[in-house]
C-alpha cells in the first residue's frame, strides 16, 4: 500500500531542527570570538588574594621575604624557583638600595633603604599574574598609612590611598608581565610583603570549555527534536 506524506508538516520539523543548530553555532562563533578579544594585552586588577588566587593557574610562588633577614640588602635581590624568575631593586639615582624591616612577629618585608622606586623584574618570561600586600613605612620601619601607586609594563595602573598591611594589590594578563613598579610619595618607604607570582590559565583553555559545553547543548537540543 502506498503512502502519502504531507511534506507540509515535516518541512517545519527539519527546519525548526536547522534553526537550533545554527543558533547553536552562531553562539559557538560568538563566545570563541569574544574569548579572543580578551587575549589582547590588557592586564585584570584584584584588591583581595582570595579573589587573585582563583584566577591564578595552581602552582604558583608566594615570596614571604622571610629569609632575608633584617637590615641593608644592596642594590639588587635575585629570587629563583624552578618556575618563575625575578629581582627587585631600586634603580633611581641616588638609590641606597633595599631594607629588611622587622614586620609583625617574625614577618619580614623588604623596603626600599631611602623613599624610592622599587621595580621588581620577572626576567623567566612566563609570568603573567602577580600581586602582593604594599604600603609604606617609616624610618623606625613603622606602618604610615600612606598613598603608593604600582604600574606593571604594559602601564596598567592602580593606586591605594591609606596602604596598610592589608591592601592587596595583583594583576593578571594574558601577555607576559616583565616589570612591576611601586612608587610612593617620596617621603615614607615603600614596602612589600608576600609577592605573588603565577600564570593565568590561557584563552585556548577558556575556549574549549565553552565549546564543550556548547556540543553538549547541542547533542541536547538534537534529542529534544
Amino acid at each position: 500500500m502506498r503512502v502519502w506524506y504531507d511534506l507540509s508538516l515535516i518541512a517545519p520539523i527539519k527546519f525548526k531542527t536547522m534553526k537550533k543548530t545554527l543558533l547553536a553555532v552562531a553562539l559557538l562563533t560568538t563566545i570563541c570570538a569574544s574569548t579572543t578579544v580578551q587575549a589582547a594585552p590588557t592586564a585584570l586588577v584584584y584588591t583581595n588574594l582570595t579573589t587573585f588566587s582563583a584566577n591564578v593557574n595552581p602552582g604558583y610562588r608566594t615570596e614571604t621575604f622571610d629569609s632575608l633577614g633584617t637590615g641593608a640588602l644592596g642594590y639588587q635581590i635575585n629570587f629563583t624557583n624552578q618556575s618563575f624568575l625575578f629581582n627587585a631593586g631600586t634603580p633611581l639615582a641616588p638609590a641606597t638600595g633595599l631594607y629588611g624591616v622587622a614586620g609583625l612577629g617574625s614577618d619580614v618585608w623588604l623596603s626600599s633603604n631611602d623613599p624610592e622606586t622599587i621595580v621588581f623584574n620577572f626576567t623567566s618570561g612566563n609570568v603573567t599574574a602577580v600581586g602582593g600586600y604594599f604600603f609604606n613605612t617609616d624610618i623606625n620601619g613603622s606602618l604610615t598609612n600612606s598613598t603608593l601607586t604600582a604600574t606593571i609594563n604594559n602601564g596598567t595602573t592602580r593606586t591605594i590611598l591609606n596602604a596598610n598591611t592589608n591592601s592587596f594589590l595583583g594583576f593578571t594578563s594574558q601577555t607576559p608581565i616583565t616589570s612591576l613598579t611601586l612608587s610612593g610619595d617620596n617621603t615614607t618607604f615603600l614596602t612589600a610583603n608576600n609577592l605573588v607570582v603565577g600564570v593565568v590559565p590561557e584563552p585556548s583553555t577558556l575556549a574549549l570549555a565553552a565549546f564543550s559545553g556548547m556540543s553538549v547543548l547541542w547533542m541536547y537540543r538534537r534529542r529534544q527534536a
